[in-house]
């Protein structure tokens, strides 16, 4: 049986992939847990601010893949679309039906998006266009990209689980 949580690797600024430097990390979980690590430092601040509201529901209904801007706010994906939210102000649709979960700003502020509907990993350009990063891994089309990170040398990587119908799934 495939591994239900591998993870693919897009090298930056190219659709150039390089899996065979990184199958060992096809198996790793993408989200990395510092379990039974404590800094001193750390464990004395305090979780939020005093007389701060620390949870406040901006939205109802799905939300996947917060992603924060600095001036345009928070972007996440719900009911189909990429939503918008600024404090004092309501949600809005920023792309209807665009079929995304993680989404992300890489380093030059522009939107990473990872695809499950369409089952590809896109970037949103500073002039609106939109560029397809990825839809294939080997000519085989990717399962359900779901979330994305980028690290500081700008590499691109996200997760492609097995989810829903795997009757069409070619991985």
């Amino acid at each position: 049986m495939p591994n239900p949580f591998p993870i693919r690797r897009l090298c930056r600024f190219t659709q150039e992939k390089r899996p065979s430097n990184f199958d060992g990390l096809r198996y790793a979980c993408l989200a990395l847990l510092l379990v039974g690590c404590q800094s001193p430092s750390l464990t004395q601040l305090p979780i939020w601010e005093t007389g701060s509201r620390p949870v406040e529901r901006i939205s109802q209904g799905a939300g996947e893949g917060p992603a924060w801007h600095p001036e345009k706010g928070v972007l996440f994906s719900g009911e189909g679309s990429i939503l918008i939210w600024k404090p004092d102000q309501k949600v809005q649709a920023l792309v209807k039906d665009a079929g995304t979960n993680g989404l992300l700003f890489d380093h030059e502020g522009r939107l990473l998006t990872c695809e499950p509907l369409h089952r590809r990993v896109r970037r949103l350009e500073s002039d609106g266009s939109w560029t397809t990063l990825t839809a294939d891994y080997h000519g085989l089309a990717y399962n359900t990209p779901n979330d994305i990170t980028v690290d500081a040398a700008g590499n691109i990587f996200f997760s492609d689980p097995r989810y829903g119908d795997r009757d069409s799934m070619e991985m």
